[in-house]
């Protein structure tokens, strides 16, 4: 089972990189379907974030917010994934739910000085807009 749900991982970052919507979506809903955190081992969580970090600086945004959105849902409140997360809606211009993401990652991890910090810094962007 863990390699099929892998495999479905590794066919959905794969589409997120050629960067076809209608096809990403199809891939996504596949790997939501009963897919539970004991399926996807470590080394998978890792390719996909650094997939959405390549993604990001790509400039594809919401590319990588699909990949953490969909990781996230699998893998319950990680604060390091919350905080990825926000800092992709943040590039994107979501500025409101990278707040939210960070807020919730300082609830996950309040002694982490890197989330307070972008929390704090995303915080002062919203009120100067």
């Amino acid at each position: 089972m863990a390699e099929t749900r892998e495999n479905q991982l590794e066919q959905l970052l794969e589409t997120l990189l050629e960067g076809d919507p209608g096809r990403s979506a199809e891939a996504l809903e596949s790997l939501r379907n009963g897919m539970a955190v004991d399926d996807v081992s470590r080394a998978m969580v890792e390719k996909a974030v650094n997939t959405a970090a390549l993604l990001l600086a790509m400039g594809q945004s919401e590319q990588a917010c699909v990949i953490l959105e969909a990781l996230l849902q699998v893998g319950g409140e990680d604060a390091s994934l919350l905080n990825n997360l926000a800092f992709a809606h943040l590039v994107g211009g979501r500025v409101g739910r990278a707040v939210e993401l960070w807020e919730r990652a300082a609830s996950a991890a309040p002694q982490c000085a890197t989330i307070a910090g972008n929390l704090a810094r995303a915080k002062s962007r919203m009120q100067r807009t």
